[in-house]
């Protein structure tokens, strides 16, 4: 064979390869999102490497970095059962990934659109139906053949009560 075929097979080869890790993240992200919205820590665990450089920061809980420290903020996170009338229902959108020139790694980015329902603490009232908008950034890294996350975090842009608007409530 000569070289440019040669070189052209190694190119496609690459491609398909990193169309696959391009699935393969999207896949578990949208697992992390669903493992989230259902408060199950255990599935969203699965999903992290918990290496000593492991990240995790979301409204709501602090920046966590360590192993133990991001094991604790998704215990916090979804480690409770979900109350009567709580939902979040999360769109990821607009996905970015970005692989690292040896393919180990991979910055992704999701524009992330949310519909919530706030358990009140009356039973008598309904629930509370709230909008977010944010940006979740995360890290994947590969490990034994599977893309695991090593860091992730969440930034919010806009969080209001259904009923009255985007524009009256905006938070950054």
């Amino acid at each position: 064979m000569d070289q440019k075929k040669t070189e052209r097979k190694a190119a496609l080869l690459h491609t398909v390869g990193m169309a696959d890790a391009y699935g393969e993240i999207n896949n578990a992200i949208g697992r992390a999102s669903a493992a989230y919205m259902f408060h199950r820590a255990d599935a969203l665990k699965e999903l992290f490497t918990f290496e000593a450089d492991s990240e995790f920061c979301f409204p709501g809980t602090d920046h966590a970095a360590g192993a133990d420290a991001v094991a604790r903020a998704i215990d916090s996170l979804v480690g409770m059962p979900l109350r009567a009338g709580e939902m979040t229902d999360c769109h990821l959108c607009s996905p970015h990934i970005a692989f690292s020139d040896d393919a180990c790694s991979a910055v992704c980015k999701w524009e992330v659109l949310s519909a919530i329902a706030e358990p009140t603490p009356g039973e008598a009232e309904p629930a509370k139906a709230v909008w977010a908008f944010g940006t979740l950034d995360a890290l994947f890294v590969l490990r034994a053949e599977s893309w695991l996350i090593q860091k992730i975090s969440y930034r919010r842009k806009v969080r209001c009560d259904y009923d009255r608007g985007w524009a009256e409530e905006v938070s950054a």
